[in-house]
């Protein structure tokens, strides 16, 4: 079965109130965490693996101020997501595709992002990580190319907890290479 963007599983978004967005929420260790550290926003995961969606919807289940959709990432951003509603967009670890005939798979492209900057804020925040530094790379290129963003610093501190794979990674030594765009 196949991922569905008009299923009675998906929770409509509130308003008044600040929406994150986790976009390959994976099974939902971060959503969790950053629904308890803040508790006056909500966020939003979405996934496209089935299980991954399943173990993510149980973790969130019970909190008031996170859901979690079964889509596809671009799906949701170029169908779903309301037009300047979201504060912040989370992408930690995207598949890097990393053969050249693959890189067309890549979920971050210029367009991509200008659909981002769509969904987002006039001030949100496009929060991006990947340990292939060749992902990172294009991912910067696709940035500049988009003119809807300007690059700010990367604050690494205690407000965010660590994702699944970026704790996989700082235990195996891998660097880990991050981008915050924010909307112009």
């Amino acid at each position: 079965m196949e991922p569905c963007a008009t299923s009675e599983w998906m929770v409509p978004l509130p308003t008044g109130i600040p929406i994150e967005v986790d976009l390959g929420c994976a099974r939902g260790h971060f959503l969790e965490a950053m629904a308890h550290l803040y508790p006056n926003r909500f966020f939003l995961g979405v996934e496209r693996l089935k299980l991954r969606y399943q173990k993510t919807l149980r973790r969130v289940n019970s909190l008031t101020n996170a859901t979690v959709w079964w889509m596809d990432s671009r799906q949701a951003v170029e169908t779903l997501l309301p037009r300047a509603g979201i504060h912040t967009i989370h992408i930690s670890f995207p598949d890097p595709w990393p053969k050249r005939r693959h890189y067309r798979r890549r979920l971050v492209s210029s367009e991509f992002l200008q659909k981002c900057a769509s969904a987002l804020t006039s001030s949100g925040n496009l929060r991006l990580m990947t340990d292939h530094p060749g992902y990172f790379a294009a991912m910067q290129a696709a940035a500049k190319a988009c003119n809807e963003f300007s690059e700010e610093k990367w604050e690494n501190n205690a407000e965010f907890p660590l994702t699944e794979f970026q704790k996989r990674f700082i235990v195996s030594g891998a660097p880990i290479y991050c981008l915050v765009l924010r909307k112009t």
